[in-house]
């Protein structure tokens, strides 16, 4: 409930809900004073109708339903109609239905009544929709075998609702489909015709529906078709037996429902139909509809017009030969195609027949036969209407021919009648047709009156043929053979000017016969004769083969010219003359030729950028051609050997220095060194530069290139300029002189040096350089040892100069070497520099010290006088126990004992020696173990002199 605040107050029931409620509310003065107030509500559920009857139709509907819910006792309909419709009149009848009755008999449409429904408590208003339909039955018709579409629902109203198809019901003599649009579509039964109902409701919007008729009329009508020629009118039934009716007889409605477009027709009294064509050349198709009635309906009759335009053949064709006919190429059957129906008369001379898949005829004369003949066929459209089409042929004789003969001179026209000799038996003009084949040598030209000319090729002399065709009216032809014979005649020959080129100084071989001709081929290769000769060098002729050998005077170039002559070996004999035009071009034009004779073609000479007028311009390697005497005699390179000589030994004619080491190739000839090999050369000859690659090698592989040499002043083709044993490389590494035989590092001698060097003494040491190098001492330090002794003194007085502490004291004129100050030769414990200070002798070991009454003499002489033959060592016998051991400079052992007593003879007894060899003058040295501890080992020198 809602109190609405104006004094009232809305109740809505609950969803469904149907009696008796009980709402109780205040009533307030403006001092709110208050009393209440019972209002009693009664829900019935009252449910309206809906009717509908057909226009001017009363209808009588019930308004209490069991839909209908009371609240109090039994619903009741009050006698008092509470609205009556618009347009009808509702009456309330005693047994509570209401009857609606239409005002106006022709009304269609919605109405509406109001009346009320009571119970025990309260009434309500009960609303009847009343529809007014219009609905109408259809008729129609159709054909056999042929869907028909009915409008079932545009002559039917439902009031403002749109009609539409509900329920369809039919007999069983077809199927109807409802097309969703208020159509339907009716197909007869296969083969059925007589009249079928089919029962559709019609229904609005609320689904109040009527029922609608519909009847069908199905009819056998068949079409017509009909055939006339242009311009001429055709009449045909239009009933026929096939026609069938539905209810009665079928007759021709008078009045034609569509004439055609291009005539007229008329309807009949006694049922048929008459066409004309309006105009009298047309031909095609036209169409013309009338109706066809039975006692229920009509239907439409379709009569198809072909105006056809058939029109007769002629055909001509050659004895014993088929011909092939269009019959229908000329005819015309409306929009159809023409076709052959059947051949009614095939010929009385021959034989017609129609060829299967087109639309021609073959027609085959009789064997022999030759003449006219006719043929008749149907020409038919594509509805079978035919009519006849004659044609008319004619056959040709065949020509009766005879073959020619015929001669000519060469050269010589000849005109050959062809037809004289042949005939047409059926009375024809024989014609020339034309040229079949040939002739092979010569040609043909048609006269036009029955023969040719026959022209044969010129010179050309022997048998030749020609087949021409000879025609019967110009349709049938035989071939015709022509046989010629052109009978020989001699021909002069043709001498041809001939043109040659050549270079100045240079012969040219001309072959003149080579272009000229004899049609005979019988021109003499040795008539050739020159008639008029060069007036610019000389010509002679080959007598056997006639060329002509032109040679230019010297220094000529120009053009020039001579005539001359050649002959057949025809009879008679037959001649002609020519001119034979000579270009004589300077030599630099030739690109083959060698103007300047330096042996390289002009052309190369353009390639290589060089002269080709200057024989000393040019690029050896291009030499393809012997060079001339001249060039031969030149000296190009101004080096003092001629080019010639150069060529001999392979030198470079255009380097005078053809090795590049810096000397002309014709100092190497002096020299005898070789001119193609940079490294063999007299440096001291060196008057050109050399070149880069002479620079960067290195002659004599001592690791110095030639250029360094040059500037060190050494000799590049002597690794060892100053003879020293070590390569200039060498020196220049270890920085000593290569020019300087005395600076050099002797460890580094790798070859021989010179003898200039052995014999000379780098160190003034009183021994050779040679000598030291046996020696195995320095030749570059004058005391090797470092004792103060010169190596040579060493030498001389044959002491070890490898050794320090081999030496004879006296003989020191050097300052020892700091080694040899430090050093103790003798063993006896004080320095050898010592010993040279106290005067004592530094490689004695009993000076200054004692060895008791021992004494080593430093020399004896082994030499057979009887005098100091052996080392006596005085004293040596009071150490019976003492070890003597001798070595050579080189420290091998050639002498040892055990228990020494005064015997060594200077003889060897080591097994580097042969037993008994006797050492050579020198010095040796000695280690003398006494085996007493208060003596201890001596060791010294001892001089062996023989």
């Amino acid at each position: 409930m809602t109190n609405n605040g104006n004094g009232t107050i809305t109740y809505t029931p609950n969803n469904g809900f149907t009696g008796k409620d009980t709402i109780i509310v205040t009533v307030c003065n403006a001092s709110n004073v208050c009393a209440n107030d019972t209002i009693f509500i009664s829900v019935m559920d009252i449910n309206n109708e809906s009717v509908s009857t057909d226009k001017g139709t009363p209808v009588t509907t019930p308004v209490i339903t069991s839909n209908d819910a009371p609240n109090n006792g039994t619903l009741t309909v009050s006698p008092v109609v509470v609205r009556n419709g618009s347009n009808g009149t509702a009456v309330i009848n005693g047994d509570g239905t209401v009857t609606y009755t239409p005002n106006d008999p022709n009304f269609t449409g919605k109405d509406t009544v109001i009346v009320n429904i009571c119970d025990g408590n309260a009434c309500r208003p009960d609303t009847i929709f009343v529809t007014v339909t219009g609905v109408s039955n259809e008729s129609a018709s159709t054909s056999k075998d042929t869907p028909v579409v009915v409008d079932v629902t545009d002559n039917d109203s439902m009031g403002g609702d749109t009609p539409v198809i509900g329920t369809i019901v039919d007999q069983g003599n077809g199927t109807v489909t409802n097309n969703g649009n208020g159509t339907i579509t009716y197909t007869p039964n296969n083969g059925f015709t007589g009249k079928d109902t089919i029962i559709v409701t019609v229904c609005n919007a609320s689904n109040v529906c009527a029922n609608d008729t519909v009847f069908i009329s199905v009819m056998d009508i068949n079409n017509e078709s009909v055939s006339t020629d242009k311009g001429t009118p055709v009449t045909t039934p239009v009933i026929t037996s096939n026609d069938a009716p539905n209810n009665g007889t079928l007759t021709v409605s008078p009045v034609v429902v569509r004439n055609g477009s291009n005539g007229t027709a008329v309807v009949n009294g006694n049922g048929t139909v008459t066409y004309t064509p309006n105009d009298p050349n047309f031909t095609g198709k036209d169409t013309v509809i009338v109706n066809i009635c039975d006692g229920n309906a009509c239907r439409p009759d379709t009569i198809f017009v072909t105006v056809t335009g058939i029109n007769n053949e002629n055909g001509v064709t050659k004895e014993g030969t088929p011909i092939v006919i269009n019959v229908t190429g000329n005819d015309s059957m409306g929009d159809d195609v023409p076709l052959i129906g059947s051949v009614i008369n095939t010929g009385s001379n021959g034989t017609g027949v129609k060829n299967p898949g087109d639309t021609s005829l073959t027609y085959t004369p009789n064997p022999g036969f030759y003449g006219n003949d006719t043929i008749v066929v149907t020409v038919c459209n594509a509805v079978n209407v035919c009519v006849n089409d004659t044609i008319f042929i004619h056959v040709v004789a065949d020509p009766v021919i005879s073959n020619e003969t015929e001669s000519t001179n060469e050269d010589t026209p000849v005109i050959i009648d062809v037809t004289s000799n042949d005939n047409a038996p059926d009375g024809g003009t024989i014609k020339i047709g034309g040229v079949i084949s040939g002739p092979n040598h010569g040609t043909v030209t048609d006269n036009g009156d029955g023969s040719i000319t026959y022209t044969p090729d010129p010179d050309y002399n022997g048998r030749d043929t020609i087949i021409v065709s000879v025609c019967n009216n110009s349709i049938n032809c035989i071939n015709d053979t022509i046989f010629v014979t052109v009978n020989p005649v001699n021909d002069p020959p043709v001498a041809h000017g001939d043109t040659a080129t050549t270079y100045e100084e240079t012969p040219v071989v001309i072959n003149v016969t080579g272009n000229d001709t004899d049609v005979d081929g019988n021109i003499d290769p040795a008539s050739v004769t020159i008639l008029t000769a060069p007036d610019n060098g000389t010509a002679t002729v080959d007598p056997l083969t006639g060329a002509i050998t032109y040679t230019p005077n010297a220094g000529f170039v120009g053009n020039d010219t001579l005539t001359y002559s050649i002959c057949d070996t025809g009879m008679p004999v037959y001649c002609d003359d020519t001119t034979v035009i000579i270009t004589v071009q300077n030599c630099l034009a030739n690109p083959n030729a060698d103007c300047d004779g330096d042996g390289v073609i002009n052309s190369d000479e353009i390639t290589d950028g060089t002269n080709p007028s200057d024989p000393c311009s040019f690029v050896t390697a291009s030499q393809t051609v012997t060079p001339n005497t001249a060039w031969n005699n030149l000296d190009c390179d101004n080096d003092g050997i001629i080019n010639g000589d150069e060529v001999t030994n392979g030198t470079d004619p255009n380097n005078p220095d053809t090795d590049g080491d810096g000397v002309t190739d014709g100092d190497e000839a002096t020299d005898g060194t070789n001119p193609n090999d940079p490294c063999s050369l007299v440096i001291a000859h060196q008057t050109a530069t050399p070149s880069q690659a002479w620079t960067d090698a290195d002659c004599d592989n001592d690791g110095v290139t030639n250029g360094e040499e040059v500037t060190n002043g050494t000799d590049p083709n002597n690794p060892d300029t100053d003879g020293d044993g070590v390569t200039d490389g060498d020196e220049a590494t270890d920085g000593t002189n290569p020019n300087d035989p005395c600076s050099l590092v002797i460890t580094h001698q790798t070859l021989t040096p010179s003898q200039a060097w052995t014999d000379a003494d780098c160190d003034n040491d009183g021994s050779t350089n040679g000598e030291e190098v046996i020696n195995g001492t320095d030749p570059n330090n004058p005391d090797t040892d470092g004792d103060g002794v010169l190596d040579g003194q060493e030498v001389t007085d044959g002491t070890n100069p490898n050794d320090p502490c081999s030496l004879v004291v006296a003989h020191q004129t050097l300052t020892p070497s700091q080694a040899w100050i430090n050093g103790d030769c003798d063993g006896d414990g004080i320095t050898n520099g010592e010993e040279v200070t106290n005067g004592s002798d530094p490689v004695n070991p009993c000076d200054p010290k004692k060895c008791g009454n021992m004494n080593v003499p430093n020399a004896f002489s082994p030499d057979g006088d009887g005098t100091n033959d052996v080392w006596v060592i005085k004293g040596i016998e009071n150490y019976p126990n003492n070890v003597l051991t001798v070595y050579n400079r080189w420290g091998n052992i050639v002498f040892a004992a055990d228990g020494y007593l005064n015997t060594w003879d200077g003889t060897s007894n080591s097994k580097l020696n042969v037993g008994g060899d006797v050492l050579p003058t020198g010095t040796y040295y000695y280690v003398i173990d006494t085996k007493d501890e208060k003596v201890g080992v001596l060791k010294g020198y001892v001089y062996i002199q023989r």
